[in-house]
């Protein structure tokens, strides 16, 4: 169980501790790594979501407030300060992280930055990145 973590360059504060179960667990980070933002917010479990039938992640920005719709998820965020957002997770039972990279996602690029799919590792000293669409 988490209670503060870094995933994808950004914070998130739950406001009580969840679960980050696989593949998510693997890229947490610990909590005073370098972000961009940090995202505080309440976790919700809502049964509705099960039963979305459009399979696409959605971002919108707008007056300050970012919406996430994802298959299993709808993330509602407003920026609170400068590089703080404020919101819920609401997710379907039994997908408890699957709304964290297409959160990092979106508040990353809001605050400018890129995200790639991509592995890396270290050559001679130097870092090799290996970018590519997911599975390849």
């Amino acid at each position: 169980m988490a209670r503060g973590f870094s995933c994808g360059g950004v914070r998130f504060e739950p406001r009580e501790a969840v679960s980050i179960t696989a593949p998510y667990a693997e890229c947490i980070a610990p909590a005073d790594s370098p972000v961009v933002a940090s995202v505080a917010f309440e976790f919700l479990t809502d049964p509705a979501i099960a039963t979305r039938r459009d399979r696409a992640i959605r971002y919108r920005w707008e007056d300050e407030r970012l919406t996430v719709s994802a298959p299993s998820a709808q993330i509602d965020l407003v920026r609170v300060g400068r590089d703080r957002f404020e919101g819920t997770v609401r997710q379907a039972p039994g997908m408890e992280t699957r709304w964290l990279g297409a959160t990092a996602c979106a508040v990353s690029s809001i605050m400018g930055g890129v995200t790639l799919h991509a592995t890396a590792v270290e050559y001679e000293g130097r870092a090799v990145l290996f970018v590519g669409p997911s599975g390849a």
